[in-house]
């Protein structure tokens, strides 16, 4: 979890940082470069909000199909790519090693 945010941190503050430096270029570039770091300041706050909500699942058992479908959500909104997730076969599931029971 903690590579993820400081991740999204790096990224948000490059691009604020390029924002600073290109103060007299056209309003239209640094406008979106503001743009650009709220998206993935908001990707960052949502993948540490579910990361803690992870950690406090009990569950056994996750179906990797929502997983799949929710990452290409993801990539969609933050690079503004059409990205489409189906699973044309039988579901596939993951075991939690930590909530394995013994």
């Amino acid at each position: 979890m903690h590579d993820t945010l400081i991740q999204g941190c790096v990224s948000v503050s490059a691009l604020l940082e390029a924002h600073s430096s290109m103060e007299q270029a056209e309003p239209h570039t640094t406008s979106d470069l503001l743009d650009c770091a709220r998206t993935h300041l908001r990707s960052a706050i949502d993948e540490a909000r579910e990361a803690v909500w992870d950690l406090r699942q009990n569950s056994d058992v996750t179906d990797i199909s929502p997983l799949l479908e929710r990452i290409a959500g993801r990539v969609s909104q933050e690079f503004v790519v059409p990205v489409a997730c189906s699973v044309s076969a039988n579901p596939m599931h993951l075991i939690n090693p930590l909530y394995t029971k013994s």
